[in-house]
C-alpha cells in the first residue's frame, strides 16, 4: 500500500531519534527513505517493489522545516549489482552501502575534472559501510562491515530508471536534465554550508512516523544515545570513555555488533524499544 511522508512526520520522527531540528543557517534538510520510491501522487510512496540494485526504488528529498515544504524525487541509495559484482575481486573495496544514518554535504563537484563530473553534493569523513565480496548483494547480517571514509557523494543518476554508483546516493536524471537538474538548483539556491542527509529504511520512516516511539540512530545526540552508549560499554562493545551523548559511526559499529549476535534483531545500526531492551537500557 502507498503512505505519505508529510512535514509533520518528519518533524515526529527526527524528534524520534533524537536530533534537533534548530540548526543555526540551516534552511533546507535532505532525506532518503530506502526501499521505497514517489508514486508521482499527492507525495505518496510505494515500497511494494524491494531493491533489486539495478533500478532506482528509492526516495530522495528536500525539506524547509520553517515553511514545511518538502519536494520528493526517484533515486537510489543503495550500489548497482554490476559495480558491485567489479569490485568482489578486491575482497569488495571500491563499492560499498552506507548505514541509515545521518550524513553531511558540501556544495561541490562530483569526479571533478573527468567526462562526468558535475555540480553536485559533496559527503566526507568517516562512515559505517557495508560491503560484499560474493554475491553482489549487501547484507549487514553476515556481509564485511567496517568504519572508512569512501567519497559517497550525492550526484545524478545517469539515467530515469537504471543508474549508477558504487555508493553514493543518486537522483534520477542527468547533470542538467530530469529531477537532478531540479534537486541541484533547488539546493543550491539556499544559502547553506552544510546540508544534512538523514537517511533510513522506508519501514522506520513509516514506523516512526506513526508512533513517534524513541529510537536512535547514528546522528542522534542527548542523553537517550548516551544511554545506549553506556549499555554498550557495559558489554565490552564500545570503548569506555565514548560515551558522550553523541551517536556517532563508532557508536553505530558497536551497536550493529551487538545487533549481528541477536537473530531477532535487524542489523541496522537503529535502536529500537526491543533493542534497548535486550541491551539492557534503563528508562527506555
Amino acid at each position: 500500500m502507498p503512505w505519505k511522508l508529510t512535514d509533520p512526520d518528519l518533524h515526529r520522527v527526527f524528534t524520534a531519534l533524537s536530533i534537533p531540528l534548530a540548526i543555526s543557517g540551516e534552511g533546507m534538510i535532505f532525506f532518503g527513505v530506502r526501499g521505497a520510491a514517489p508514486t508521482g501522487e499527492h507525495g505518496e510512496l510505494d515500497g511494494s517493489k524491494p531493491i533489486n540494485y539495478s533500478t532506482m526504488r528509492c526516495t530522495i528529498g528536500q525539506w524547509s522545516p520553517k515553511s514545511g515544504k518538502l519536494d520528493m524525487f526517484l533515486a537510489s541509495t543503495v550500489p548497482t549489482l554490476r559495480n558491485a559484482l567489479g569490485a568482489a575481486d578486491r575482497g569488495g573495496r571500491g563499492c560499498n552501502q552506507v548505514f541509515p544514518g545521518l550524513y553531511r554535504f558540501t556544495k561541490g563537484q562530483h569526479r571533478a575534472g573527468s567526462p562526468t563530473g558535475h555540480w553536485a553534493f559533496r559527503e566526507a569523513g568517516e562512515k559505517l559501510i557495508c560491503r560484499t565480496d560474493d554475491d553482489g548483494l549487501y547484507e549487514p547480517e553476515t556481509d564485511d562491515v567496517s568504519l572508512d571514509s569512501p567519497a559517497d557523494n550525492l550526484h545524478a543518476a545517469w539515467g530515469t530508471e537504471s543508474y549508477s554508483s558504487a555508493g553514493c546516493q543518486v537522483v534520477s536524471g542527468k547533470p542538467e536534465i530530469g529531477d537532478w537538474d531540479k534537486f541541484k538548483t533547488r539546493g543550491y539556491q539556499v544559502q547553506q554550508e552544510v546540508y544534512r542527509y538523514l537517511l533510513l529504511p522506508s519501514g522506520v520512516w513509516a514506523a516512526l512516523a506513526k508512533t513517534g516511539e524513541p529510537a536512535i540512530c547514528i546522528g542522534s545526540v542527548g542523553e537517550r544515545a548516551k544511554a545506549v552508549q553506556t549499555a554498550l560499554v557495559g558489554k565490552g562493545l564500545l570503548a569506555a570513555g565514548d560515551e558522550d551523548g553523541i551517536f556517532g559511526p563508532r557508536s553505530g559499529l558497536a551497536l550493529l555488533r551487538f545487533q549481528r549476535q541477536r537473530s531477532e534483531l535487524a542489523a541496522d545500526a537503529i535502536c529500537s524499544a526491543d533493542d534497548a531492551r535486550l541491551l539492557g537500557v534503563a528508562g527506555w
